[in-house]
């Protein structure tokens, strides 16, 4: 499965293009993980297979957590701040949908942890089924969701003192 994006060089000047680039990479661990549902079917838990089912465990276990708290923590509120009252309840009817994408998100991805845990252990369990197919879909609706309506709007309502500011946060935190 492909969500594919347009490349962006990320700073940590400019929020929007960190979110660009972490989709950009949650876009590539998609690609990974499809091609290894097939992959574990036709040859096992071969090394190829170890190595890419350690790299969506890296990708999705870590990456995506901290992406998803971060955005709570800095971007949600700080937009909802900048929201005229005539915007508030647009960007908070989408911040809801985001923060809900989050949480249905984690729980889709922790349906899938032990398997690939277990493969990239060596051990060759079925990777396929609905339960991924329905995380990878969830998460591609979300990275198009995130891409056409809240970077657009965080590049309408935050000014560049804001996309400084949740920059050296993300710093701070080392989460980029």
């Amino acid at each position: 499965m492909s969500c594919k994006l347009n490349r962006s060089d990320a700073g940590f000047d400019e929020a929007v293009h960190l979110l660009e680039a972490s989709h950009e990479r949650f876009s590539t661990g998609l690609d990974t993980l499809g091609k290894l549902v097939l992959w574990v079917g036709e040859h096992g838990a071969d090394a190829p297979a170890r190595q890419a089912a350690a790299e969506v465990l890296r990708r999705f276990r870590g990456e995506a957590v901290r992406h998803y708290r971060d955005e709570e923590a800095y971007v949600f509120p700080r937009l909802l701040a900048r929201a005229s009252e005539a915007e508030r309840p647009v960007v908070t009817a989408l911040v809801d949908v985001l923060v809900t994408d989050h949480r249905r998100l984690r729980t889709a991805w922790d349906g899938l942890v032990e398997r690939l845990e277990a493969v990239a252990a060596g051990c060759a369990v079925p990777l396929g089924g609905a339960d991924v197919r329905d995380f990878m879909l969830k998460l591609c609706s979300h990275i198009e969701c995130e891409q056409s309506r809240l970077l657009p709007l965080m590049q309408r309502l935050l000014d560049a003192a804001d996309h400084v500011e949740i920059g050296c946060s993300l710093r701070a935190r080392g989460a980029v």
